[in-house]
């Protein structure tokens, strides 16, 4: 009896572990959330998936957050590993930083710039190609 209580016991922890998944969120200009989607993409990001945003930008998802953020975002674009730049505008004094990557992931640091809405502004470089976003915005806040 002890044993199929344990076998029971095994099979539930099991279960309940294997059947979680990770969700992420596409958002509208506005804010508003469009589109749920099932599935890993944080690629070692390590940031609840509640919190990430992500856009497509010609043939490849960009992906970043959190969103709010107290200063650090992280953010890849996925199947993509070549270069590009991110950069941060806030909407309502052009505060802004800006990050060229080359590995298809990027980091930017907003701690110093003043808390607001920033407009993401995400440059793939492909050759003599380049392609853009719509304008995915974050939310910066104090601690």
């Amino acid at each position: 009896m002890k044993k199929l209580l344990l076998l029971f016991v095994l099979t539930a922890v099991n279960l309940s572990v294997g059947a979680q998944t990770t969700m992420s969120y596409a958002y509208d200009e506005g804010g508003n959330i469009i589109k749920r989607i099932e599935g890993t993409i944080d690629q070692g990001l390590n940031i609840d998936s509640l919190f990430l945003k992500t856009q497509m930008v010609g043939k490849y998802k960009f992906v970043l957050g959190p969103s709010p953020t107290t200063g650090i975002i992280k953010g890849y674009v996925e199947n993509y590993s070549g270069e590009g730049v991110v950069t941060a505008v806030n909407v309502s004094n052009g505060q802004n930083a800006q990050v060229h990557f080359d590995s298809g992931k990027f980091s930017i640091d907003l701690f110093n710039l003043l808390d607001g809405i920033y407009v993401m502004h995400l440059y793939i470089i492909e050759g003599n190609k380049v392609s853009t976003n719509n304008n995915l915005k974050i939310i910066k806040k104090s601690n």
